[in-house]
């Protein structure tokens, strides 16, 4: 499904002036699947999913995590779907960074945004954005400051 799979992130952050700051990241995701015409099942089912989580979804529905990578000793303020407070994600560390992991299901045709609000530490050097290679290339836009402290 990742073919049908458009992602756009933004990560803007506050200066530079204190030990910490505050950070959005935000994910918007779009699922170009069609709606009109359903995909094959081995394409556009739910095959791959725990059949003992009892998800109904049309075809070409996109079931899939988005982890989030922060900076080292950040903190989850919230995080939120649609503009929403997501009720339950998944917390685990990665080399010593903290990552932030939420669930999400696109019909397709519809779009999603995730926004995690974070508290980091202010850290010297440009902000760094690594992205996970996927059949779409995506380009962040990132509005942070370099610090040099």
């Amino acid at each position: 499904m990742d073919y049908y799979l458009k992602t756009e992130i933004e990560y803007a952050a506050d200066g530079c002036d204190g030990d910490t700051r505050k950070s959005t990241i935000t994910v918007r995701l779009t699922n170009t699947a069609p709606s009109d015409k359903p995909l094959p099942d081995y394409v556009g089912g739910l095959a791959g999913l725990d059949p003992r989580i009892p998800i109904k979804a049309p075809s070409g529905t996109m079931v899939t995590s988005v982890r989030l990578l922060a900076t080292k000793d950040a903190k989850l303020v919230s995080a939120l779907a649609n503009g929403q407070r997501v009720p339950a994600f998944f917390t685990q560390t990665e080399r010593g960074h903290p990552t932030y992991e939420v669930q999400v299901a696109i019909p397709p045709g519809q779009s999603g945004e995730l926004s995690f609000h974070l508290s980091e530490p202010t850290a010297p050097g440009a902000p760094r954005v690594p992205i996970q290679p996927l059949v779409d290339t995506v380009t962040p836009v990132v509005s942070v400051p370099q610090c040099s402290k």
